[in-house]
């Protein structure tokens, strides 16, 4: 072999990893970015957990404050010192009440550093705009709104807690109403680098962001992809990236979550991907331009080197379709080199006309061979030894076809009307999952759950039986005369164990047989057809396997040969669940076409037959 294909490998495979590793420490730095990414997700939902749980620990501690100063307000009667010292002490706090009760406190000082003249009006203002939103506290729930819109000359966000509060036996809404420019507000503007903090309600609203200006005005992220897949989730904190309209365009967004279970508010975090991987971009860009010349090199050597492999293993691949299509004449493949490629070519034109022969045999013994155990014999699941099954063993046999041979004469016109009968009674058999165990002269015998096990053979087999009365009937459509008789058919069927297994010489000749009792029975059976004047027949075991399936007669008991017991035997008309059966013994004669006197079938030749029918 001048280049061996191992060769050829050998050389492009180096080339690539010798290419590959000069470029290794380059394009390490691409991983280095997912370790970027890492730590980013970490600080993100870091951040998250740190504002969620300080904004957790503020709302509770606004409850608790509101608490405390109903305290001090039942405390103080009718003067307002301590409600001032309460609130001097608490400058966070904005308003505390219950509207329409004479539960309220205001705080003042806040009010005239604000320079808002008119607290009640600013109140009603605040009141009667979220009235939806705080009214839903009654129904027991902690509602956190946005009210900064409404309050003039702000310095810093304002927001409303409401929560359930029992006033004597009433259900009313306790409003808070507290200045988080020291407290949460400051918590995300603290956060440096290029990270955004946000704290949101479950609709959206934003209550504190870096932006001061973005809360006055208040907006939201209702719209944002952030905000509908964080309460979409399921869960309580998370990781999501996304994709947000900027006026630039779209930018790529990572971001974290942290849900606060009190008032369903949650903080988000969020970095634009472009400013988390600013640092690797440049040279991810250049380990990106290494690896495309790398790889461009690669291509162009594996296409050239390949071109002698790729070509002959195309036409090696179009044979092998020629040949699963058995259409060896068109197959013709030159090798054209001298390396393993060619000699595969040499070996595979050697092997098409043995393989053509192969298939020339195959198809000529194909026929002389069961075919489920010919593909037992090719998938080598053949046993080599003899095991007992329940089966349900078929027997047929032609009515006169000894008389009716002797008016054909010739002997292939026998054959002819044979096999043509044999083709139409094969195909019952196979529909109904048994298998044609041989024929003997014009008989037929079949056998169901010997090869594959079935829900019921005995069903199975009785189905086979009967498509054989119809398939009769097809196949005495059109003849008459002595070339082409009438066939009349007698089938008995017998279930139970039957030995099945290899039987013969195995240098001779083997075949697959099923031997026993129940075989013999069922033979036996099948003769009774004839006196009976039926066309199946079937044993007490086959009866018992399919009762209220058919619609079955029960016939004279018969005393058989190496049996001490008589057997009770059946004749089937049909499936109970069809109509068009017939409905009598006479009704299937006439249907069938058995012509007699059946009244009395004891006096039969016993000695034929090797049974004896008894009176019933």
């Amino acid at each position: 072999i001048k280049f061996p294909v191992g060769a050829k490998l050998i050389l492009i495979v180096s080339t690539i990893i010798i290419l590959s590793m000069s470029t290794l420490a380059y394009l390490s730095i691409y991983f280095f970015k997912g370790e970027i990414r890492n730590q980013v997700e970490d600080t993100n939902i870091s951040l998250s957990q740190t504002v969620a749980k300080q904004a957790e620990k503020e709302i509770e501690q606004f409850f608790d404050l509101s608490n405390l100063l109903f305290q001090v307000g039942s405390a103080a009667g009718g003067t307002t010192s301590l409600i001032d010292d309460f609130f001097y002490n608490y400058q966070s706090l904005v308003y505390v009440g219950v509207p329409g009760s004479n539960f309220e406190f205001a705080n003042r000082d806040w009010f005239r550093d604000n320079r808002i003249s008119d607290e009640r009006a600013v109140l009603n203002n605040i009141m009667s705009a979220r009235a939806e939103d705080l009214e839903k506290a009654r129904s027991g729930e902690t509602v956190v709104v946005n009210v900064s819109p409404f309050i003039p000359n702000l310095k810093a966000p304002v927001i409303a807690l409401a929560a359930p509060f029992l006033l004597g036996s009433e259900q009313k809404a306790l409003v808070i109403l507290a200045d988080i420019g020291g407290s949460l507000a400051e918590s995300v503007s603290s956060q440096k680098g290029k990270t955004t903090t946000v704290i949101i309600n479950s609709q959206g609203e934003m209550l504190a962001h870096p932006d001061f200006t973005r809360v006055f005005n208040g907006d939201s992220l209702r719209d944002s992809p952030v905000f509908q897949k964080m309460y979409s989730m399921g869960l309580t904190e998370g990781q999501i990236h996304f994709q947000e309209e900027t006026i630039n365009g779209p930018v790529k967004v990572m971001g974290s979550f942290k849900l606060i279970p009190v008032g369903n508010l949650g903080v988000v975090t969020t970095v634009l991907e472009k400013d988390a991987f600013s640092v690797v971009r440049s040279i991810q860009i250049l380990n990106w331009s290494l690896l495309a010349a790398v790889l461009s090199l690669a291509v162009l050597a594996v296409f050239f080197f390949s071109q002698g492999i790729t070509r002959p293993l195309k036409e090696l691949t179009l044979a092998t379709r020629m040949i699963k299509a058995q259409n060896y004449a068109a197959i013709s493949i030159e090798p054209k080199t001298s390396d393993e490629v060619g000699q595969l070519t040499r070996n595979f034109m050697e092997m098409v006309p043995h393989l053509q022969a192969r298939e020339r045999l195959r198809e000529k013994t194909e026929a002389f061979i069961n075919k489920q155990v010919a593909e037992m014999i090719d998938s080598d699941t053949l046993p080599d030894h003899a095991e007992t099954k329940n089966v349900t063993v078929f027997f047929s046999d032609v009515r006169g076809f000894t008389g009716m041979s002797e008016k054909m004469g010739d002997p292939q016109v026998v054959l002819d009307n044979l096999s043509e009968y044999f083709s139409a009674m094969v195909p019952c058999v196979e529909a109904t999952r048994g298998t044609v165990d041989k024929f003997i002269g014009d008989a037929v015998m079949a056998v169901w759950g010997s090869m594959q096990d079935l829900p019921n053979n005995a069903e199975s087999a009785i189905e086979g039986a009967l498509m054989m009365r119809d398939a009769l009937r097809r196949f005495n459509t059109g003849r008459g005369g002595i070339s082409r008789p009438f066939f009349q058919i007698g089938c008995g069927l017998n279930s139970g164990p039957a030995t099945v297994g290899l039987m013969g010489d195995p240098n001779t000749k083997m075949e697959w047989a099923h031997m026993g009792d129940t075989v013999n029975l069922a033979s036996r059976i099948e003769a009774l057809n004839k006196p009976m004047g039926t066309d199946i027949l079937i044993s007490q075991n086959t009866a018992d396997k399919v009762k209220g399936i058919y619609h079955l007669v029960p016939m004279n008991k018969i005393k058989v040969k190496g049996k001490a017991e008589p057997q009770q035997i059946y004749a089937v008309l049909g499936r109970m669940d069809d109509e068009s059966r017939p409905r009598t013994l006479k009704e299937m004669r006439t249907i069938v076409g058995i012509r007699g006197d059946f009244n009395n079938v004891s006096d039969s030749e016993e000695h034929e037959v090797k049974y004896e029918i008894l009176d019933s």
